[in-house]
C-alpha cells in the first residue's frame, strides 16, 4: 500500500486529508439515530466506532475505528444502503472526542458482544478489538476469549452450528447469545429460564449435534465410565 502519510496527516486528535477523497459508511452496521446520528445542520456526523471506506483518486482502503468519533463532511449522500461524504483537500474529516476507557464502557461492550449488536469488519477484527480491550484489565487467555467469541459467531444458513463448523466460517453471523442456546439443543435451553422454548426446540429441531459440555454436566454424563473388555 501506498505510504499513507501521502493521504492523511493527524494532528492531535483530529485528522485531515491532504487530497480530496470520500467515506463510504455501510448502514448494514449501523441504525441512524442510534449509533450514527446526522446533523445535517453543521455537516457532521456522530458514530459510536467507525466502519468505512475512505477513497482517493488512485487509492482505497479501509477506515475502521473502535473509539467514538465525530466526522465532519462538506456534501453527504445517502441510500437506505450507504451513506458517502466527500471532503475537500486539507479538510478535517474527523475529530475523536477525549474519553476515558472505564469499566462501565467496558461491560457495555461486553453486553452489545453477547447481545448480538456489535459491529465488526470480519472475524479478526472482531477478535483484536475483543482482545485488547480485555488484556489491559484483565488476564483471561486466548482460549477463553476464543470459546466466548465462537458462541456468539453463528453460521448464516444454519444458526445451531457454531461458524467454526458451518458452511462459511470466514463470514459469519453475529446472534444474541442468550437467544441462540435455545437454538443448541433441548438440555442447553432448559438451562436457562425459558423452558417453554427449550421445549419447542426439542421438539421441532432437525438438526443433531454432539452433546455440549453443558449437557454432559446437567446429565451426569461429564465422566465416562471406560466399558469393560470382555
Amino acid at each position: 500500500m501506498s505510504n499513507i502519510r501521502k493521504y492523511l496527516k493527524q494532528v492531535e486528535n483530529s485528522l485531515y486529508c491532504l487530497e480530496p477523497c470520500s467515506i463510504f459508511i455501510d448502514l448494514e452496521t449501523y441504525d441512524i439515530g442510534d449509533n450514527l446520528i446526522i446533523n445535517e445542520d453543521e455537516n457532521y456526523i456522530e458514530l459510536n466506532g467507525l466502519l468505512s471506506k475512505i477513497e482517493f483518486s488512485d487509492i482505497t482502503f479501509d477506515l475502521i475505528l473502535d473509539y467514538p468519533v465525530i466526522i465532519k463532511y462538506n456534501e453527504i449522500f445517502k441510500t437506505k444502503e450507504s451513506i458517502k461524504l466527500l471532503f475537500y483537500k486539507d479538510n478535517e474529516i474527523l475529530e475523536v472526542p477525549l474519553q476515558r476507557q472505564d469499566l462501565k464502557e467496558i461491560s457495555l461492550y461486553v453486553e452489545r458482544l453477547l447481545g448480538g449488536r456489535e459491529r465488526f469488519k470480519d472475524v479478526n477484527h472482531l477478535f483484536l478489538k475483543f482482545y485488547k480491550i480485555y488484556s489491559e484489565i484483565s488476564n483471561m487467555d486466548l482460549v477463553h476469549m476464543e470459546v466466548l467469541i465462537s458462541q456468539v459467531l453463528r453460521d448464516k444458513k444454519n444458526p445451531v452450528l457454531p461458524a467454526r463448523v458451518g458452511s462459511d466460517p470466514e463470514h459469519p453471523q453475529l446472534l444474541n447469545i442468550k437467544k441462540n442456546i435455545f437454538n443448541s439443543s433441548l438440555i442447553n435451553g432448559l438451562a436457562f429460564e425459558n423452558v417453554g422454548t427449550a421445549i419447542n426446540t426439542g421438539l421441532i429441531t432437525t438438526t443433531e449435534l454432539e452433546p455440549s459440555i453443558l449437557e454432559k454436566l446437567l446429565t451426569g454424563t461429564i465422566v465416562e465410565r471406560k466399558e469393560r473388555e470382555e
